[in-house]
């Protein structure tokens, strides 16, 4: 389950969430940072998947 709990708070929201690995795999070679797409704003790093609050 993807983290919009944390960046979606009411109380001190956390700006970004760093997601390293999914399943094993890097972040951001993943099959699912496509469904991360449609829940946040994503920046993809070397192998890293930045995960941003939608506004």
């Amino acid at each position: 389950m993807p983290p919009k709990h944390l960046l979606y708070r009411d109380v001190q929201p956390i700006r970004t969430v760093t997601v390293e690995t999914i399943n094993g795999e890097d972040g951001a070679t993943s099959e699912y940072v496509d469904v991360l797409r449609k829940m946040f704003d994503v920046r993809i790093d070397y192998k890293t998947v930045v995960l941003y609050r939608q506004l």
